[in-house]
Order: structure tokens, then C-alpha cells, then sequence
């Protein structure tokens, strides 16, 4: 036997084993999680990796008439911006018409419910009146205040033809009453009422007001002659003007000397002198001194009528007139007091 006889059967053992190692080897490979193949050979599973989606390499698909289509769009949007903004408008419109109509109907709201001018004002004549008839400071009676608006609600109580009861008035109280037409300050005659001459308290009746004292009386003299039978002089006002004034700048120069007593005393004195040449430049000023524009009456009922017939109103009570203000005041009070009474201004 030759020696390529001998070795043809080793190729052929060969060969064998090769397909047989291809063999598992492809059967490992279609069972990656192991297991018997054939056999019962055992073959330990491979994981393998999940492959990831492709991704594709073309862009999507636009038509030929995707520009078109969008020109399209375009126009209709800028037809419809104008109907859109003119929506807007009106609507704002109508939201500034609904917000006036109810500011309107708040302004009538309040219109209705808020006191009127005409109703403070009477209210406040009202608390006047009550202040008035309640015991009011000493200060307002004499200055009249007080007494003047007790005489508003005995002026409101006669309009309505309703009396009240019969308070008689002390004639010398009366006499002490001053009265005003309201023209030039609402001061009164009260100083000249004894024939013009004048009477001063003690602190101006010391020597170093002597001299500017003589002229002022002899000038207040002469205006009260001469106011009894029509105006006065204005020259004469005049330097009884500057008298008053002197007199002035002479206290205020003596205020160390002068007590606080007697200081406030003699500067309210010159106040008032000052008003009566103030009431003193009246045209009218005769009225004063022909009974015409006096106090008149016997009770408080005629009290009241007169001066509501001439128009006339309380003035400011001078030092001696201060106890006959108060007795005038008592004497209206009870006049007005009862507060059921139907004419009472506080019973409506």
C-alpha cells in the first residue's frame, strides 16, 4: 500500500472534526442562552445588543403647494386684524359706558341719602339754638351770640302764628340792650348812651393817658350831637379815630405797670370804643338816637316783633351792660324752653 492509501483515512478524520466544530459553533450561535445542542452539549448563553431604530436621511415631505397654502393663511389673517381691533374698541366703549352709568347712578344714590348744604345749614341753627337755650358761656351772652340765636327761633316760632307764654321784661334790663342794623362791624352805640360821655375804667383814668383821654371825650361829644340829627363828620371820625389808636400804643407802652386785671379790662374797653366809631359812620346813625333802632317792649314777644320789624339784631353788651344781658337772656329762655312744643325748632 502506497503511502497516499495510509494517510487518506486522516484527512478524512479530519475533515469530520472540522464540520463538526462548525457545526456547534453555529448552533451556540442560533442559541445564545445556552442549553444542550445536539448531543447534550452545553452552550452558555450571549446577550446581544438591541439594535436602535434607524433614523431616515430624508427630509419630510413638503407639497408643491405648501407656499401657497401659507400665502393664503397670511391674507386672511391680515383681513381679519382690523374686524378684531374694531371689536376691541367698542367693547372698551361699552366698558367706559357701563362705568359712567354707574358712577351716575352713585352720584343719584348719594344725592338722596347725603345731606344737603340747606340741610347743614339748618342743622347747625338748630344746634345753634339748643346751645343757645343750654346755659352757653357767659362770653356769648354778652356778645351777643347767644341772645341772637334764641331770637332766630322766636322769629321761626311767629312765622308759624304760635306764641308762646307772657315773660315780661324789666324796662331798665330793656334800656341796657343794644342793638345793631348789622352794617359796619354789628358794634353799638352803648358807650355814648349817657349823652356821649364816656365812662372809663380805672386803669385809663390814671394821669399818663390824661391828655389823649380829654381830646377823645370832647371828640365823642361832638359826634354824638352831631348823630342825632344825621351823619357825623368824617373829619371828626377821623381824629377820634387816631385818639382810640393813641390811646392803644399808650397801654401796650404801660403793660409793666399796668395789672393783668385791669389790662385785659381796659383793652376790651378800647374794643368797643372802637366799634362805636365804626357803628359812627353809618349814614343812618340818627336812627339810634330817635327811638328807631332801639330795644322796645315790654315782654319778650314784643321784644322780639320790633326787632324782626326794623331788621335789627343783638350788638355786643358794653361793661355795664353785662347784668341786664344776662336777666334778657334768662327771660328768652323761658320764652323758648318747652321742647314739645310744636314751633320748637328741635320738634320736628
Amino acid at each position: 500500500m502506497s503511502s497516499r492509501t495510509k494517510l487518506l483515512p486522516v484527512f478524512l478524520l479530519a475533515s469530520v472534526l472540522a464540520d463538526g466544530s462548525s457545526t456547534a459553533s453555529a448552533q451556540a450561535q442560533s442559541n445564545p442562552g445556552g442549553g444542550s445542542v445536539g448531543n447534550g452539549a452545553q452552550f452558555r448563553q450571549i446577550p446581544m445588543a438591541t439594535p436602535a431604530a434607524p433614523t431616515t436621511v430624508y427630509a419630510p415631505y413638503v407639497g408643491p403647494y405648501a407656499g401657497y397654502w401659507s400665502g393664503q393663511a397670511d391674507i386672511v389673517t391680515n383681513m381679519l386684524a382690523p374686524q378684531q381691533g374694531s371689536l376691541q374698541k367698542e367693547q372698551v366703549r361699552q366698558a367706559k359706558v357701563d362705568t359712567r352709568r354707574k358712577q351716575v347712578d352713585q352720584f343719584l344714590y348719594e344725592r338722596d341719602v347725603m345731606p344737603t348744604l340747606e340741610d347743614d345749614r339748618e342743622r347747625a341753627r338748630i344746634e345753634r339754638v339748643r346751645r343757645s337755650r343750654n346755659d352757653p358761656p357767659l362770653t356769648e351772652i354778652w356778645s351777643g351770640y347767644a341772645l341772637n340765636g334764641l331770637l332766630d327761633a322766636i322769629q321761626k316760632q311767629q312765622d308759624r302764628n304760635i306764641r308762646g307764654p307772657n315773660v315780661p321784661l324789666d324796662q331798665e334790663v330793656v334800656r341796657h340792650i343794644n342793638v345793631t342794623s348789622g352794617k359796619q362791624g354789628g358794634g353799638s352805640i352803648g358807650i355814648l348812651r349817657d349823652e356821649g360821655k364816656i365812662s372809663w375804667p380805672l386803669a385809663l383814668r390814671r394821669g399818663a393817658y390824661k391828655d389823649t383821654r380829654s381830646k377823645v371825650d370832647q371828640s365823642a361829644y361832638e359826634a354824638y350831637r352831631q348823630a342825632q340829627a344825621g351823619p357825623v363828620d368824617g373829619d371828626l371820625l377821623d381824629g377820634l379815630t387816631r385818639g382810640v389808636d393813641a390811646l392803644f400804643s399808650q397801654l401796650k407802652d404801660n403793660v409793666s405797670e399796668t395789672s393783668t386785671t385791669d389790662y385785659i379790662t381796659s383793652k376790651r374797653f378800647l374794643n368797643e370804643l372802637e366799634n362805636t366809631v365804626k357803628v359812627l359812620q353809618d349814614p343812618k346813625i340818627s336812627n339810634y338816637f330817635t327811638g328807631s333802632w332801639t330795644a322796645k317792649g315790654n315782654t319778650v314777644a314784643e321784644l322780639s316783633t320790633n326787632m324782626t320789624r326794623q331788621g335789627l339784631k343783638f350788638a355786643p353788651a358794653t361793661t355795664s351792660d353785662e347784668e341786664a344781658y344776662g336777666a334778657l337772656h334768662q327771660a328768652m329762655v323761658a320764652y323758648v324752653a318747652p321742647p314739645d312744643r310744636s314751633w320748637d325748632p328741635l320738634a320736628k
